[in-house]
């Protein structure tokens, strides 16, 4: 997983300490600390630029929530790459797609990593996100259906300041956490 050291803050509004992003109870009241959630991206290497833009933008829900993201530039030397992959896939509560006509054409991102996403979202197992980074051709498509982030599914590289794009995109998966 990508961490910043995520720490949870305690919901209890007479507490809000700030806890490790592994404890399970408050360190000050005892409450019962909300489980982290756990997301899963996937996108094309060629729009690795914008996925790490896109990661840095998410830090302030992994050091707040405790949110673990994981792409697959998290797989260690020497890990057979598919059984990390799909052990993340198949834990993630949230799958965003980061697409782009690269990540269209690419077999494993959509024969494969969108294919699984759109099964355990179709069952209710977790919550896939298209986030639509360069313009593409998106009808028939299977997450055609999803409401797509950024606002309007305009993508990431059409607006005047890619930031704002990027907030607008933290914004929409944290009104679902």
């Amino acid at each position: 997983m990508t961490q910043l050291k995520p720490t949870i803050i305690c919901q209890n509004p007479k507490c809000k300490t700030e806890n490790r992003g592994d404890a399970r109870f408050c360190i000050k009241c005892g409450e019962p600390l909300p489980k982290p959630v756990r997301i899963f991206i996937s996108y094309a290497h060629e729009d690795e630029h914008l996925e790490k833009k896109l990661i840095t933008h998410l830090s302030p829900l992994q050091r707040v929530r405790g949110t673990l993201v994981w792409h697959d530039r998290d797989i260690k030397a020497g890990n057979d790459w598919t059984t990390d992959i799909d052990n993340n896939l198949l834990a993630a509560d949230i799958i965003l797609l980061l697409v782009s006509a690269d990540f269209m054409v690419s077999a494993y991102c959509y024969s494969v990593e969108m294919k699984a996403a759109m099964e355990r979202n179709e069952k209710g197992e977790a919550r896939v996100i298209p986030i639509i980074l360069r313009p593409t051709e998106l009808e028939g498509t299977p997450f055609m259906k999803l409401q797509a982030l950024p606002h309007g599914a305009k993508p990431v590289s059409r607006w005047s300041d890619i930031d704002d794009a990027l907030l607008d995109v933290v914004k929409g998966i944290k009104a679902v956490l």
